[in-house]
């Protein structure tokens, strides 16, 4: 073969730019007519474009037809035709009056065509051969003159020219498109990679191989094309192999020291190359090209022949070496990305060495490549540079969309003109002469004005540029802290105030309370502290919905603040709550005055959508020093007066010591727990219950827990019994037994029937309105009524036959189930199983301890079982914890169990995410 693999890549490619191009072929076509109709009478005059094999078939011609044969079917195989193989070769024009005189022409076309006259050319523009025209005569002899070969030869040339100008565009748009892709790369191997891409296509060749610097004057083999003749493993073992020295090998440290490439055509005629590796990975010919960056040489591409001696032209050295620069730009680029990274933790440092780097950068303006000002548009800060007469010498895009101006309206323009304010602390800044040649100087948190007039925040820094000593103008950076600054006020706004009402919250109202009473102390003044509760506020929620009463809300907090003095502040505490400092005042006299003004306020009515009613105030009073000398003490106390006023049906009352009775401890702590029912501090956990045989979940019992604000998760026994003592038992089991029934059918619409079990207290069913309101709910909730299981303890069921005879078999006619928990814990009388609509007996958890090694407990455990099941009734055992309890229940034929060997209780989702394992296992 003449053609080389390369140099065949090459071939395919201009022939693709031509046949894909219309503009080339009427060009060719041009060529052609000229020819045959103003130069030479001739049989036939083909152009032939280079193919992938080496020959060159026909594209454009006349005539199309020759013999019954196309144009496009004839094809010229330099390695049988001498004469075209001579054209290649010298790249001359040969022209044979008399073909029968002439060996060189291939004899097949010769006799086909009878051809008499042939004359051929190269269509070939500085040592690019693009193609072969080929012109004929057949029956006579053509005489060409001179003249008319050199016709000839001119037209062919245009045709060239006109190839060669379209390759070098095809070189233009493979580099923009190269810079594109470069700027999309987020990672090192996509950089090296995207360099690959495009070295192929500009030199034909893909035995190309990158080597980073270790930053000691050696190389590191990095990366091999995929698609080189070589492995990347056996490539990279090679080197090891042959243990090349790149800081001792001649070619590379010359790319390193002088940073510029070096193409090799032929290695052995050349004394640089390590001729033992260049036979080791069977390179004929080397180029190499460093990758610099910022005057940094990081690494370089080598790009080798194997095989045979190929050459580039002038353009694909210059296009392969803009490749290798904008490769370095992207590395480049990417390792100031990450440094970036490390700026934005560490800001003293980040500063210092942007400063150092863009001092660096205003030294080199004048020399600044297309990548460094990609890098300089990247950054978010803004930066200015400044000469020694304080005039904008550059700016980046994000300095000029701070200001709301274009790069072209700030450049040229004294720095103390670009922002739309005239501040003596920004002329000085910009000054050159306020500036050590060895210090920066920063200005942060100040405002500045956009051309619309806005404001933004800033933080700015300046750094001095310095030759020989000599300050000769300075960078100067700008940070938009504007929407930092904005995130910080909205954290500090919500930790401090209410977003309701606007109102300093609890933990604001504490600290300045406090601070109050130190100041107070030293002036020996008193201080007062309200607590103000809105009266039958949840008739509002209930009635008019909790949108109106946030509205409510608002005018209240609205009121009270116009109610008090300048110097006092009032809070909302949550809820319906508000609390109010009085400093200073006289006594209990200004105190009333005050009480007076919020009464008046209050007093006018609420008006939504034409509707008026009105807020009664419950007020309650503590002064200091004489009710308590810190915060907690007088809140508290203010606290138990306005408890006091409530049981007394008053406005306000002031603290007094005998206000620590029972009766108000008592209606302070049902208040407790009823703004803990309306502000949804109480949930629901589930402890699944499981079919001892099967292993699947057919039920949950519903446990509440109370997320208190103050002490966290709060379980049953930290404040059920403190519950059971006031009025809101009835109401928080209701709340129970509708949450979990909502619970039980969202379950059940996508899983196998699930019951529900909730335990009752004796207050809820002594209730005579109890039965009603379950069986509202189930119709609230859409829930079948045998999914619903209330569990009883044995005392209840006791305490007064007549009447849980009546409840019991109203709760069966609904289909209810009915279990009895701790069943055997409390009464030996075991009649009432026999009168009553029992469906299950659950056995309490201190029968399952040591029942693997006490007899006693496992007779026990059998004889309730067995009792359940000749009664017809389920027996579930909870808290089961090992296989060995399960064993034995399972032996004794239990019916349920439950307890944390399966689970512990879990909140709604956590229980949902262990039924859809347990579907899916």
């Amino acid at each position: 073969m003449l053609i080389g693999s390369s140099q065949s890549s090459k071939f395919r490619h201009i022939t693709q730019l031509i046949i894909s191009s219309p503009g080339l072929r009427q060009t060719f076509e041009q060529v052609v007519n000229a020819i045959s109709d103003h130069i030479v009478r001739c049989n036939s005059i083909g152009i032939y474009l280079p193919q992938t094999d080496g020959t060159f078939r026909g594209f454009v011609g006349k005539p199309a037809i020759i013999n019954g044969i196309t144009l496009d079917q004839m094809v010229v195989n330099p390695d049988t035709d001498l004469l075209a193989r001579e054209i290649i070769e010298n790249n001359s024009i040969i022209y044979i009056p008399d073909t029968s005189a002439d060996n060189r022409p291939d004899p097949g076309p010769v006799e086909m065509f009878s051809i008499k006259s042939l004359l051929g050319l190269p269509i070939s523009f500085e040592g690019d051969l693009f193609g072969l025209l080929f012109l004929f005569n057949s029956g006579f002899v053509l005489k060409l003159s001179q003249t008319e070969i050199r016709s000839i030869e001119a037209y062919v040339q245009m045709a060239a020219l006109a190839i060669r100008n379209l390759y070098l565009t095809s070189q233009k748009q493979l580099l923009l498109d190269a810079t594109r892709d470069f700027s999309i790369c987020k990672t090192t191997q996509a950089v090296i990679n995207t360099c690959f891409n495009y070295m192929e296509k500009a030199v034909f060749n893909s035995n190309i191989g990158v080597h980073i610097s270790d930053g000691h004057g050696s190389f590191v083999p990095t990366k091999l094309s995929e698609n080189s003749s070589w492995t990347e493993n056996d490539w990279k073992h090679v080197h090891s192999k042959v243990k090349v020295d790149f800081a001792e090998d001649p070619v590379f440290q010359e790319v390193v020291h002088t940073k510029r490439p070096i193409f090799i055509p032929n290695v052995e005629e050349d004394p640089r190359p390590n001729k033992q590796a260049c036979r080791q990975f069977g390179i004929k010919g080397l180029f190499i090209m460093p990758l610099v960056a910022l005057g940094e040489v990081l690494g370089t591409v080598a790009i080798v022949n194997l095989g045979t001696n190929e050459s580039y032209t002038q353009s694909e050295l210059l296009l392969a070496e803009s490749l290798a620069n904008a490769t370095a730009s992207a590395l480049s680029n990417l390792s100031r990305m990450e440094r970036l990274e490390q700026i934005v933790r560490q800001r003293t440092e980040e500063i210092r060495e942007k400063n150092v780097e863009l001092q660096r950068v205003v030294q080199r303006l004048e020399q600044l490549s297309h990548e460094k000002n990609l890098i300089l548009n990247t950054v978010a800060e803004g930066i200015y540079g400044l000469d020694t007469n304080e005039v904008i010498t550059f700016c980046n895009s994000s300095a000029a969309e701070m200001v709301g101006l274009q790069v072209e309206d700030i450049v040229g323009k004294p720095g103390s003109e670009v922002f739309c304010q005239e501040t003596v602390w920004l002329r000085d800044f910009f000054k050159l002469s306020q500036l050590p040649s060895t210090q920066n100087s920063t200005v942060t948190n100040e405002a500045l004005l956009r051309k619309n007039g806005s404001k933004f925040l800033v933080d700015l820094s300046k750094t001095p540029i310095v030759e020989n000593g000599v300050v000769v103008g300075s960078v100067v950076t700008l940070k938009d802290i504007t929407e930092k600054k904005r995130l910080e006020m909205q954290i500090e706004y919500q930790a401090f105030y209410d977003t309701l009402t606007g109102l300093p919250n609890r933990y604001l109202f504490n600290q300045e309370l406090t601070n109050t009473l130190f100041q107070a102390a030293k002036l020996d003044q008193q201080t007062a502290v309200m607590f103000v509760d809105l009266d039958q506020f949840k008739i509002i929620n209930d009635t008019l919905g909790h949108d109106q009463g946030d509205l409510v809300l608002k005018q209240v907090a609205h009121r009270l603040s116009n109610s008090i003095r300048s110097s006092d502040i009032v809070s909302r505490l949550g809820g319906d709550e508000f609390t109010i400092l009085l400093h200073p005042v006289t006594g209990e006299q200004e105190v009333k005055g005050i009480i007076k003004k919020i009464r008046a306020e209050l007093g006018n009515p609420f008006v939504f959508d034409e509707n008026e009613f009105y807020v009664k105030p419950s007020i309650g009073v503590s002064l200091c020093p004489q009710d308590g000398q810190d915060a907690e003490t007088l809140i508290k106390h203010a606290d138990m007066a306005m408890y006091r006023t409530k049981l007394n049906g008053k406005t306000f009352e002031f603290y007094q010591s005998s206000m620590t009775n029972p009766m108000v401890s008592r209606v302070s702590l049902e208040r407790e727990y009823e703004k803990a029912l309306e502000n949804n501090e109480f949930t629901l956990f589930y402890q699944p219950q499981i079919n001892i045989q099967s292993g699947r979940i057919v039920g949950f019992e519903a446990l509440i827990r109370w997320l208190n604000p103050q002490k966290g998760l709060l379980l049953p026994a930290d404040f059920i019994p403190q519950i059971e003592k006031t009025q809101m038992m009835m109401p928080l089991e209701e709340w129970v037994i509708r949450t979990a029934c909502t619970q039980a059918k969202l379950w059940n619409a996508t899983h196998p029937p699930l019951r529900i079990s909730v335990n009752l207290s004796a207050s809820q069913f002594d209730n005579i309105h109890f039965v009603d309101r379950v069986h509202q709910i189930l119709k609230e909730t859409d829930l079948m009524p045998n999914l619903l299981e209330l569990e009883l303890t044995e005392s209840i069921i006791l305490q007064n036959t007549d009447h849980v005879t009546n409840t019991l078999q109203r709760l069966k006619d609904i289909g209810v189930r009915i279990s009895i928990d701790d069943f055997g814990t409390g009464y030996s009388s075991l009649a009432y199983l026999r009168h009553f609509p029992i469906h299950t007996l659950k056995i309490d958890k201190m029968f399952l301890e040591k029942i693997d090694t006490d007899p006693k407990n496992i007779a026990i455990v059998s004889a309730i079982i067995t009792l359940a099941r000749n009664l017809g009734l389920k027996s579930i055992a909870e808290g089961v914890e090992t296989q060995e309890q399960v064993t034995i229940l399972q032996d004794q034929g239990c019916d349920e169990v439950q307890g944390y060997f399966y689970s512990k209780p879990l909140p709604a989702k956590a229980a949902e995410e262990l039924l859809q394992r347990m579907k899916t296992d």
